[in-house]
This record gives C-alpha cells, sequence and structure tokens, in this order.
C-alpha cells in the first residue's frame, strides 16, 4: 500500500501465518495478552507483548492473573496463580496449578507480533533534518474508518504560515491553501472516497530563508475493513486481553490511529507496561 508504511510495519507488526508459527526453531508460538500481578519465563520477567517460544517454562505468582494466545489456533488461555506451565506449539502443557479457563478469542487474521515496534505510527518524520523538524501529525500512515475532519501538524516556529496541498491517488490536487496556524478543518464540499488514498504536504519557509517540507500519505477504509472492524471488535472493551489482540490486529490493517485509543486504553488499565507505553510514544523509563 504505503512505499514509506513499509519500514513502520516492520518495526511494529511482522505478519504470521496460523498454520506455520511457531514450526522454526525459536520462532514465538504465544504472546501475552494480560498480566496482573507478576510472573516469568525461563527467568525473564514476563510484560503484556512478550512473546513465548516453545519450550520456555513460565511461572505465575500467587494472586496473579496470566492470558496467553496461541498463534497456531488463536486459542486465549487464562491463567490464575500460583500456576507454571511449559509453552507448547499449540497449548499449555506440564500444567501445575489451577487448569486454565480456554476461549478462541484471536481476531481473524491476527498474526505474530513484532516487539521492537516502538513509536507511535502517527507521528511521522522522515527524510533529512529538514523534514525531519517539520512533524505532519494526523493522519499520517494510517488508514481511517471515516474521512478526517482536519489535518494537523507540529509548529515549526511562531508566526510562520505553512502552504498545504492535498492530492488524491493519482496526483491530482484537490485542496491548496495558505495557513497562519497549525490545522486545517477540511471543507465541507471536499468528498475523499472510502477505499481512496491520498497525500498531503505542509511547506513553509523561516525568517532565515530555510525551506521546510514533508509530506505523508492516508487512506480512507472501504466497505469491507469497515465490516472486518464490526466483526472483530471486542464486546468486552475492559478486558485487557481482548484490547491487546485487537489493538494489534488494527495495526495488521494499518488503522494505526484507531489502534492508539485501545493502546491509551491499555495503557490506564495496566500503567507502567513498558512495551505498551512504547507503542504510545510515551517515555519509557530504563532502569
Amino acid at each position: 500500500m504505503f512505499a514509506s508504511n513499509v519500514a513502520i510495519r516492520l518495526m511494529m507488526v511482522l505478519v504470521g501465518v496460523f498454520a506455520l508459527a511457531g514450526s522454526a526453531l525459536g520462532e514465538p508460538v504465544a504472546l501475552v495478552t494480560d498480566l496482573s500481578g507478576s510472573g516469568s519465563h525461563d527467568g525473564n520477567d514476563l510484560e503484556i507483548l512478550v512473546e513465548l517460544e516453545a519450550g520456555n517454562k513460565v511461572t505465575l505468582a500467587d494472586g496473579s492473573v496470566l492470558s496467553v494466545v496461541f498463534y497456531a489456533n488463536g486459542d486465549e488461555y487464562n491463567f490464575s496463580g500460583p500456576a507454571a506451565f511449559e509453552v507448547g506449539q499449540s497449548g499449555p502443557g506440564d500444567l501445575s496449578g489451577a487448569e486454565p479457563v480456554s476461549r478462541q478469542s484471536a481476531p481473524k487474521g491476527f498474526g505474530a507480533v513484532s516487539t521492537i515496534g516502538l513509536a507511535q505510527a502517527a507521528m511521522v518524520m522522515r527524510g533529512n533534518s529538514n523534514e525531519a523538524r517539520l512533524t505532519l501529525v494526523f493522519p499520517a500512515e494510517t488508514t481511517l474508518l471515516s474521512a478526517p475532519d482536519e489535518f494537523r501538524w507540529h509548529a515549526l516556529d511562531s508566526g510562520v504560515g505553512y502552504s498545504f496541498e492535498l492530492t488524491d491517488f493519482e496526483g491530482r490536487s484537490m485542496i491548496e491553501t495558505t495557513v497562519n496556524g497549525t490545522s486545517l478543518e477540511v471543507p465541507e464540499q471536499l468528498k475523499l472516497v472510502p477505499g481512496g488514498y491520498y497525500t498531503w504536504s505542509i511547506e513553509t519557509r523561516l525568517p532565515d530563508g530555510q525551506k521546510y517540507s514533508n509530506w505523508a500519505n492516508f487512506s480512507v477504509a472501504d466497505s469491507e475493513l469497515l465490516a472486518s472492524v464490526a466483526e472483530n471488535r471486542p464486546d468486552d472493551e475492559d478486558n485487557v486481553s481482548s484490547m491487546v489482540q485487537f489493538a494489534l490486529w488494527l495495526e495488521e490493517n494499518e488503522l494505526i490511529d484507531e489502534s492508539q485509543k485501545y493502546w491509551f486504553k491499555i495503557n490506564e488499565l495496566r500503567p507502567g507496561v513498558k512495551s505498551v507505553q512504547a507503542r504510545l510514544g510515551l517515555t519509557v523509563q530504563v532502569e
């Protein structure tokens, strides 16, 4: 889809094939989708978005609750501590403690996750230093559920004006104007079609004569994608495991801004999880 989105997606989501996930040595076979309390795998701390390999030994502390989803079949297992188990290809084995509660929960097309995915995808900086200084905020490298109401970017300097242009996938100019702020409301007469791809750009010049510019892509979801979102959206939006799975599914489908809404709520319910904070572009404290 977006050529410039490839790097972001490689960082954020590594899409796996269900039937083959974990078949190769060292490949992850399961994902931690919720943890309340504490636990470890082979001596390493557990955390939401930690991937598990076949043969890992997982220990869950007394009073803790853990949710794990297996890529091979999308089955979710919910453990209550104290408990211990060995990670299998498609489920837990050698269990000690209470029997886990299982359910089939993963969204259709849910894949393996690259946990090196960090920064907020909607905050796009690319190219040379001039482009990097002019940051486009919304919409950028994302697919939206509906047409945007406005475009937003960060101020480069006080008092400067910006040249704005919006083009469609064929390069035809749809809006071309000058803005004296850091946002532009979309005119009512402008119609962005579902399934369409668009590029918008900002350009400005500082008093010292230095010119700055940047651009970003976005698309509007078509009816098929909207139907998939409705089908996969969790019924219980207070269930952290369901929200984690859905947020990752949204990322895989380039619905980055929609996924951010879920990561923010997950961060409220499970504060201090570094992998979640990193996905929101929040500062992570290094111990």
